[in-house]
């Protein structure tokens, strides 16, 4: 749902009134309405006077994502990873490259396109040719095998810009967006706002759809995903050790080296460490607290093929959990 923000200046105000055409779009009705895509998109600002700051370039906006990945987060997904930025890529004779490489867990990935201006169909078919080639797709496959990937990951793309077209979007609203090929397509919207010294970002995700099963398990009567298993079993262990328990005591229980993760399975929240955003839990109700004042944050970032190693963990702590779908 989009909040509808009213600014001072003459051009935000015809951005509010995108947000209301938008909103226009989502009371479709009969068949349209059954395909309206969910649409992840919040901004207020209240008592500033601020006007459009749009990206310099696309390398802007790159670095600006690269930062804040959790822009490409949507429902139903395990954490999203940029893997790598400015990948070279094949399309058949022709040889470029993709901005953003990401994978959400072992089962799949993404390309992310992005562009300055508008969206529009002729950028669509610029990101359906990166998926033409066959071959070219497989050997990325292989390159991240040790990583984790599944031999046969999915695949999704995203096509960045600081607008899209009315026809695109109508487009996009009313159907399951895939590409010619059959790959699922997303869009996101980045609009930069400067006002009173200060820089503000608005995003607008329609998310690609897809037909997808992940494991799903159960411990301690909850529902969790791969990716949650970890922080929902040392979240419980805290629970019931609080008394006494210190960070330097959860640290040695869970020493990575016990489980050989490539990253430590907690850190303290004000470590100073670059790589939390992205690989651990950093929402308020995700952070644990522990007696001696230690602020917890959990790793996030688990491929399905570490089940084994997350079942060592729920070993050490004392619990066990089981598969249900």
């Amino acid at each position: 749902m989009l909040k509808m923000v009213r600014f001072g200046q003459e051009n935000n105000i015809e951005y509010a009134k995108g947000a209301m055409h938008h909103e226009r779009l989502s009371k479709l009705k009969g068949k349209e309405r059954g395909y309206y895509m969910a649409i992840f998109s919040y901004f207020s600002v209240n008592g500033i006077n601020s006007e459009e700051f749009p990206f310099k370039s696309e390398a802007a906006m790159e670095a600006f994502l690269y930062e804040n990945a959790s822009v490409f987060d949507f429902d139903k997904s395990d954490t999203v990873n940029i893997l790598q930025s400015q990948v070279p890529w094949k399309r058949g004779n022709k040889e470029g490259r993709i901005y953003l490489l990401a994978s959400y867990g072992a089962d799949l990935l993404a390309v992310i396109e992005l562009k300055k201006g508008d969206l529009c169909e002729d950028d669509v078919k610029q990101l359906e040719s990166y998926f033409d080639d066959q071959y070219h797709l497989k050997n990325q496959e292989k390159l991240f095998a040790e990583d984790g990937l599944k031999n046969d990951p999915d695949w999704c793309g995203f096509l960045v810009g600081s607008g899209i077209k009315d026809s695109l979007l109508l487009d996009v609203l009313k159907s399951d967006f895939k590409s010619k090929d059959g790959i699922p397509l997303g869009f996101v919207i980045v609009k930069r706002f400067q006002g009173n010294g200060q820089v503000f970002i608005h995003t607008t995700v329609y998310p690609p759809k897809f037909k997808k099963k992940y494991p799903v398990f159960e411990f301690d009567g909850t529902e969790y995903k791969t990716s949650q298993l970890a922080h929902a079993m040392i979240k419980k262990y805290v629970r019931d050790h609080y008394d006494g328990l210190s960070f330097s005591d959860l640290d040695r229980l869970l020493d990575k080296n016990k489980f050989k993760t490539k990253k430590p399975l907690i850190r303290l929240q004000n470590d100073g460490g670059k790589d939390l955003e992205g690989n651990y839990y950093l929402k308020p109700d995700k952070i644990l607290s522990l007696e001696d004042g230690s602020k917890v944050v959990v790793l996030s970032w688990w491929y399905c093929s570490e089940i084994k190693t997350i079942k060592d963990i729920g070993n050490v702590l004392g619990f066990s959990f089981k598969q249900i779908g």
